[in-house]
């Protein structure tokens, strides 16, 4: 959003026939990092600094806003939840920052091979990741609180899958954490809150 204002701007400016300066990509790029720069400073003003890292999933304030308010309810009302849903989702983090899942073999596709999943914790895993793919329907409502429960129902999956499936043996398996990670993003980088 901040960043549509400013090349719209731009664009508004380059657009007058008595301009003497264009305003290029660059600038545009600069004032939004300039802005996206301030917005974080105010945002950690007022709320936890993790929240706000983590809330900054795009640039549009009132989204931002409302990912660090739902994230600071949960973290608040549920927490033992809160720090079971981090910790779970954390290991599947590290697993990808590990591997670095960018292989020339699944690299272009969108979701993993469901039918390469034999073991019950791949299939509870491959459930759990489909009905968090379900609920991303709720994000053009802004429900983040309630997506965030909705992750909750990861946690289990993930530590069964992590605990008793060798995942680095197959590449399905690290592009099925992949892409739980993808999906948790853009609720919001839960890997920036501290434990």
């Amino acid at each position: 959003m901040i960043r549509e204002m400013v090349h719209y701007a731009a664009d508004c400016y380059n657009s007058q026939p008595d301009s003497r300066v264009y305003v290029s990509k660059d600038v545009v790029d600069e004032v939004t990092n300039y802005l996206l720069k301030h917005l974080k400073v105010m945002l950690e003003e007022q709320y936890p600094s993790d929240l706000v890292e983590a809330a900054l999933v795009d640039d549009n304030p009132y989204l931002i806003q409302e990912r660090i308010l739902a994230l600071r309810r949960f973290r608040e009302q549920q927490p033992f939840l809160f720090s079971s849903l981090l910790k779970a989702y954390k290991r599947c983090y590290n697993i990808n920052i590990a591997k670095n899942v960018q292989s020339k073999n699944v690299q272009c596709q969108t979701e993993p091979d469901f039918s390469l999943f034999d073991l019950p914790e791949e299939r509870q895993l491959v459930e759990a990741y489909l009905l968090l793919k379900e609920a991303e329907k709720l994000y053009k409502y802004d429900y983040y609180e309630a997506l965030l429960f909705v992750s909750i129902v990861i946690t289990r999956p993930i530590n069964a899958f992590l605990d008793n499936v060798y995942v680095r043996e197959k590449e399905h398996r690290l592009f099925l954490l992949s892409s739980i990670v993808k999906v948790v993003n853009k609720i919001a980088f839960l890997e920036r809150i501290k434990n």
